[in-house]
């Protein structure tokens, strides 16, 4: 785990993600709670998956240690982690299967970065476009462009 933290401390250096500009000073922060302990180990936000029939998706939520709000926002170095688990139904039933890929939503001074990571490589996931999950994200605005984290804080 301690090495797909530093791929995406790489992948955000190297790529910016989606345009936004991030300064080392916060990533080495977030570097240390970011995943050597598991996101597994932390605060959960969904009981149950969330589950996307269209696209065969189940979704559980994480958010790390480090992160928590002021003023209705998350701080710099607050991380979101979304498994993103493939599902199939027996009728109505869904059966809950292997993970496909990490979600993942990194604040910084500038913003939220959203990319998404292999979880057996820890490499940048290529089935996913982030920018799909700004376009969905900008509405909630009113809760610093998250669905229920902000909310359990």
């Amino acid at each position: 785990m301690k090495r797909l933290g530093y791929t995406i401390i790489l992948f955000l250096v190297l790529t910016g993600c989606s345009g936004v500009e991030l300064k080392p000073e916060p990533l080495n922060q977030v570097e240390s709670t970011r995943f050597e302990d598991g996101y597994q180990n932390w605060k959960r936000l969904n009981s149950e998956p969330v589950i996307r029939r269209g696209q065969s998706e189940a979704w559980y939520s994480f958010i790390s240690p480090t992160a928590r709000a002021e003023n209705n926002s998350f701080v710099p170095d607050s991380v979101l982690v979304k498994e993103v688990r493939k599902v199939q139904f027996q009728g109505e039933k869904p059966q809950i299967g292997d993970l496909k890929f990490l979600s993942l939503m990194i604040k910084s001074n500038e913003g939220w970065t959203y990319m998404a990571i292999d979880p057996v490589s820890g490499q940048p996931y290529t089935g996913v476009d982030t920018d799909g999950c700004l376009w969905c994200h900008e509405d909630r605005k009113h809760t610093d462009y998250t669905f229920r984290a902000l909310e359990s804080l």
